[in-house]
């Protein structure tokens, strides 16, 4: 019976302990629910309302990222396009079996802004280049000049826009008043720094020849086609060249009393080597360029006179000035439609693929 007794005091004991331990434990309980209460009611809201917890989701997000309204100019700002950009693809074929037209140059040149402007959009363009081309009566060669120089361009990630130049009328052709008349309507719509001068019927057959301006006037044509790949004589200059904006007025723009075709350009390499002394022309496979077939005009019969005369009159006498260069325009367009003198453009379109410009002979011009 004593025996009894002790172990049943030792049996309270133990359970009084654990009933301590046990309210002890429901104390702390209590006290750690309560304190923790407010940040489990929101919990709760919100894993029932999922809008709201995708919202907090986006708000922390969103703090932890820059706003793009919050990015300056100069954290978004371009480098500058590199000299050889990587997406040029070398030698090139070029055919003319094919015909071209310009509703497919547009489909193939979707960045083309209206009047044949292009600007890159992942770098910035070392150079703003104007390309002139002198023009009449030659539409098809213009849709395939049109057709194979602007993808090439767009690679060789120039800023730049292209204006033809057309000579309204019968009267003979004057090549030259026609770029010195590019050179000035250009520079009215973009602060231009190169031109490139142009013959509609020449394509590069390499787009790392590159049209744009250099430390010297440049010949851009040294092989041609027609003249079995090399240069007729070594004087030179006619198809395509390059001058700066500075190089430009250096020589005072080119002779306006060439009319017909030749002897233009061998005045221009005169009046550019008497004011640079040398004249890039280099010897490379890559300034190759195919020529579109065309009949050969007649030579102008005045060029020799005024050819022998650029060896004396410099770039000052007032037979050679740019600022004498008077033309009349008949109208201006940035047109889908190439020109020719039985056909009238089309009204200005957002889809324009060059700017042309049609002028009347200068018939009142001061010599």
């Amino acid at each position: 019976m004593r025996d009894a007794a002790v172990n049943f005091s030792l049996l309270h004991r133990t359970c009084s302990l654990v009933v301590l331990l046990c309210l002890l434990h429901i104390s702390v309980t209590v006290i750690y629910y309560m304190r923790n209460s407010d940040s489990r009611q929101t919990f709760i809201q919100n894993q029932q309302n999922p809008q709201i917890h995708r919202k907090l989701t986006e708000q922390r997000e969103e703090s932890s990222l820059p706003h793009v309204s919050n990015v300056t100019e100069s954290e978004r700002k371009l480098e500058t396009c590199p000299d050889s950009p990587p997406g040029l693809v070398g030698p090139l074929r070029v055919e003319f079996s094919d015909p071209v037209t310009l509703d497919l140059v547009r489909s193939e040149n979707p960045a083309l802004q209206p009047g044949g402007r292009f600007k890159p959009t992942d770098c910035i363009a070392q150079q703003k280049v104007a390309i002139i081309i002198p023009f009449r009566n030659r539409d098809e060669h213009l849709k395939y000049w049109l057709y194979y120089l602007h993808p090439i361009l767009q690679r060789q990630k120039l800023d730049y826009g292209i204006y033809v130049i057309n000579q309204d009328g019968e009267d003979i052709f004057n090549r030259a008043k026609l770029l010195n008349i590019g050179y000035a309507e250009a520079l009215k719509e973009y602060d231009y720094n190169c031109f490139v001068f142009s013959d509609v019927d020449l394509i590069p057959m390499d787009d790392r020849n590159f049209y744009k301006c250099y430390n010297q006037p440049r010949h851009l044509s040294v092989s041609m086609h027609k003249f079995g790949f090399r240069l007729p004589y070594v004087q030179y200059f006619g198809g395509v060249s390059s001058l700066s904006k500075e190089q430009y007025l250096k020589i005072n723009g080119f002779p306006n009393n060439y009319w017909g075709w030749g002897g233009e350009d061998d005045d221009i390499f005169n009046r550019s080597e008497n004011s640079f002394k040398k004249i890039l022309h280099p010897k490379m496979k890559i300034l190759y360029l195919f020529t579109h077939p065309h009949l050969v005009p007649d030579p102008s019969t005045e060029c020799f006179f005024f050819f022998f005369s650029s060896f004396f009159c410099g770039t000052h006498t007032k037979m050679c000035l740019l600022n004498k260069s008077k033309y009349i325009f008949t109208d201006l367009y940035h047109t889908t439609a190439v020109y020719s003198s039985y056909k009238p453009f089309l009204p200005w379109n957002k889809k324009a693929i060059a700017t042309f410009y049609l002028t009347l002979r200068d018939v009142n011009s001061e010599l």
